[in-house]
């Protein structure tokens, strides 16, 4: 059974582990509540990644569903299409989900009001964009670091 943990307790866990390398606790103890913590971590990043698999599986399936001209269609000028909200979404998500552990929140070199022009021009380019996103490699590389 997984271990349910807070967002707030990844904040902790990081300082702990450093402040755990900072002086050199290696006793027994200590080394026990870092592989305890640990599988707790495991626990939540994994949960965390299956629901963004679980979402990003939705968004693939309307996009294979959906022609091309579809993917580019507006209700109004005030309104985004898909391939819009698919800019934007693989912005945020970078933006966020990069250095994670060192910065938080919007990046500086993020241009979040490009996101909402009608950049991408085909269903490739679409499919391209968001498969590039590699979440999953961006949390890789920033939780290796902390071990």
């Amino acid at each position: 059974m997984a271990t349910k943990c807070k967002p707030q307790s990844w904040v902790l866990f990081t300082k702990f582990i450093a402040y755990r390398k900072l002086y050199h606790f290696n006793t027994p103890l200590t080394i026990q509540l870092t592989l305890y913590l640990i599988n707790i971590m495991n626990d939540y990043l994994n949960s965390v990644i299956k629901q963004l698999d679980y979402y990003k599986s939705l968004a693939e399936k309307t996009f294979e569903q959906l022609p091309e001209d579809k993917l580019f269609w507006k209700y109004n000028n005030e309104s985004n299409s898909i391939g819009i909200l698919v800019n934007h979404i693989t912005g945020n998500m970078l933006s966020r989900w990069t250095d994670f552990l060192n910065s938080d929140g919007e990046k500086e070199w993020r241009n979040r009001d490009s996101e909402f022009e009608d950049l991408i021009k085909s269903k490739e380019e679409l499919l391209s964009k968001w498969n590039n996103a590699r979440l999953n490699s961006i949390f890789q590389n920033d939780i290796s670091r902390i071990f």
